[in-house]
Formats: structure tokens, C-alpha cells, sequence
């Protein structure tokens, strides 16, 4: 099934709360979905208290991301960042429907394993060391997408990043090589060689230390 292919219904609960159904799955209580984030957050206070900056895997309605936002407004007033990555479009859309997310720091990331981490934003958030919460149950409905985002390996072959140099002298070397060769099989080559290093094998390692 294609991860945007769920049927999704929006359900009351007994608290007055909405909650989401994926198909027969339920992503928040039937019966408070408020209490279930609070407990969330509960679990995960210490860290919120350290870290200013937090990556939510999973979204649901954002109960919990409300909950997270609210400790890191206490604690760190307005110098917070909170980005939440979400496999499925719809349910994105349905969080960002609820007005109480106007005016935080909440940045939602919806899109293709590879072009989430080609945004450049987000690696230099990643860069912050964030604190890392899950939605349980939106990690355990889509599972295998999370660890398939977790495990993600760039591509290292020459040809799927030389269009991205700017740099004249890395543009300029990696034209005379095989685009279909790995950046470490490539560095391998360069250390190994006994022969001095020159400007353009300096300008490649420099670049593989960034």
C-alpha cells in the first residue's frame, strides 16, 4: 500500500477530542486524546527541559506537538525549534488545519525519504543535536517508512552529487572522473597514492571533512 493511500476518518471521542482513524488503526485515544500527549510529554520532560530544539516523528491531529511546544515556551520562551516529520500528506494537512499552531515554531516536513534529507534546513537542524520523540502510534502504523528513514544512506556515487558543487575546482576535477565511482572509493585512490597531493585531491578531501 502507497504511503498516502490510507483511508483516514476523523472520529469524536469521549473527552470532545478529535482522534484519527488509518483504515482500522487509531492514532489517538478514543477516550482523551489530550491526557494520552500530556503522558508523552510527561515521559519526556527531562529532555525538553535540556534541549531546545525537538524532531517529532509523527503528527497525528498535534496533540503532542502542542504539549511539547507549550514545555519548550516555559522553558526556553521564544528560542525553540520543533520539526515534525510526517509520511503522510493528508494527516500533515489535517494538523496544520488547527489553528493553535499559528504563531509557534513548528516546522511540518512531508516528502520523500531523499528529499528530506537534500534539504539542507533540515541537516543543519539535525546539526543542533534536537531531542528525538516519537508518536508512538503513529511510529508503529508506519514502521517500516521510519526505519527506512532512519536507516537512509545518501548516495555516494559522483553522479548523484557533482551537480550540487560549487566550488570551480571540485566541478572541474569530478568532470574527469568516472560518475558511476564512490566518493570513498575516490578518496581511497588519493590517500594511497605515494605521489605528492595536489590542488584538486586537497579540494576533495577538504570537501569530504565537510
Amino acid at each position: 500500500m502507497n504511503i498516502n493511500d490510507f483511508k483516514i476518518e476523523v472520529l469524536d471521542t469521549k473527552s470532545g477530542h478529535q482522534t484519527l482513524k488509518l483504515n482500522n488503526m487509531l492514532l489517538h485515544s478514543p477516550k482523551d486524546p489530550l491526557a494520552e500527549a500530556r503522558k508523552i510529554v510527561d515521559k519526556h520532560y527531562s529532555v525538553l527541559s535540556e534541549k531546545k530544539n525537538t524532531l517529532i516523528f509523527g503528527c497525528g491531529l498535534g496533540y503532542h506537538v502542542l504539549e511539547i511546544c507549550q514545555v519548550l515556551i516555559e522553558k526556553w520562551n521564544n528560542d525553540y525549534k520543533v520539526v515534525v516529520v510526517e509520511p503522510v500528506k493528508q494527516i500533515a494537512d489535517l494538523m496544520l488545519q488547527n489553528e493553535d499552531f499559528k504563531g509557534l515554531n513548528v516546522e511540518i516536513i512531508c516528502d520523500e525519504i531523499p528529499n528530506i534529507y537534500n534539504n539542507n534546513e533540515f541537516i543543519e537542524f539535525l546539526l543542533t543535536i534536537p531531542s528525538i520523540i516519537y508518536h508512538p502510534s503513529s511510529f508503529n502504523i508506519h514502521k517500516k517508512w521510519f526505519k527506512s528513514f532512519l536507516e537512509y544512506e545518501a548516495s555516494t556515487h559522483i553522479h548523484d552529487f557533482k551537480n550540487d558543487l560549487v566550488y570551480d575546482e571540485l566541478k572541474n576535477l569530478f568532470q574527469d572522473r568516472d560518475s558511476e565511482m564512490k566518493l570513498s572509493h575516490l578518496l581511497t585512490e588519493i590517500k594511497n597514492n605515494k605521489k605528492a597531493i595536489d590542488k584538486n585531491d586537497f579540494f576533495l578531501l577538504a570537501y569530504n571533512e565537510i
